[in-house]
């Protein structure tokens, strides 16, 4: 079923694409054909909804107010299916998550065992820092996003979330490696590894670090190269659940001190206001289950 105007999906698909010529490539018709279907809905509408610019097709305000509409259309529409899906059960759906690589491990086993046991409802999992998972929230491209730190927006509702320390990942071998606590100011002079400054732990770190400049000798979002530096004489910060039991023979992981550290959380967040379907909220369940059995994991409810 499908009960949204095409006119529109050309013309979206013109703005994603950057002009007419790759939208029609994208949906497999002639340019001219995706030129008359904009043609007629600048028409309806009275007004142009872009200009043709050596950028690319750049909506105008008026066509900014369409895109716009356009989002909000097709969750009213996913929203029908899915309410449809409801009624009949568990037994169709798409579910799309983002999160962050630190989660995948165990997100992996919750979304297979999922899967298994709706076959006929499809995951889509995503990863990406936590300013891109809000802002995937935020413009309605996902459903569900796990993050680490993430600061309050009155447009995200936080379903769950659990304390999770944040820790120096550093090599057995370390002079600090037997501590029970580090405190970020013995670790400036040391060579870092961190993730960019799209992912919450970097954010954390950024805002403790206050007047001192943290120039990581590695950049990297990928979390197992991030603890292999470590194991070769560097250090990185990670949260605690992702200290392993592969880990304990070559890396060592040391709580920080900072109240901000130690109250690092994670969370399962969605739209406020986006109604969710029942295999949403059952996978919602799932991943509670999830955190609930992470190290270190302190539950607290909203």
């Amino acid at each position: 079923m499908d009960l949204l105007d095409k006119r529109l999906i050309y013309f979206y698909q013109a703005v994603q694409h950057g002009g007419i010529r790759a939208a029609a490539d994208t949906l497999g018709l002639a340019p001219s054909a995706v030129s008359r279907q904009i043609t007629s809905l600048e028409r309806t509408l009275g007004t142009a909804l872009f200009e043709r610019h050596i950028k690319g097709a750049i909506p105008t305000e008026a066509g900014r107010e369409v895109l716009v509409c356009y989002q909000e259309f097709l969750n009213q529409e996913n929203l029908l299916k899915e309410k449809i899906t409801a009624l009949q059960g568990l037994n169709a759906g798409n579910i799309t998550i983002s999160t962050g690589a630190g989660y995948v491990k165990h997100l992996s086993e919750v979304v297979a065992k999922f899967c298994a046991d709706y076959p006929n409802i499809h995951v889509q999992i995503d990863i990406h820092g936590t300013s891109e998972i809000v802002r995937k929230i935020l413009d309605n491209e996902t459903q569900l996003g796990i993050v680490y730190h993430f600061i309050n927006h009155h447009h995200i509702r936080s379903h769950f979330q659990t304390t999770h320390r944040l820790c120096v990942f550093l090599p057995k071998n370390h002079a600090l490696a037997n501590r029970k606590s580090i405190d970020l100011k013995e670790i400036y002079h040391e060579r870092w590894a961190l993730t960019d400054t799209t992912h919450g732990i970097r954010h954390l770190v950024e805002s403790m670090a206050g007047h001192h400049s943290i120039r990581p000798a590695l950049l990297c979002n990928d979390m197992n190269l991030l603890k292999d530096y470590a194991r070769c004489g560097g250090i990185t910060l990670l949260p605690e659940f992702m200290y392993y039991p592969e880990d304990v023979p070559t890396l060592a992981a040391i709580p920080l001190t900072e109240q901000a550290f130690t109250q690092a959380k994670s969370q399962i967040i969605t739209r406020r206001g986006k109604a969710l379907s029942a295999a949403n909220l059952a996978l919602i369940d799932r991943l509670k289950e999830m955190f609930r059995g992470l190290k270190g994991g302190h539950a607290n409810f909203r």
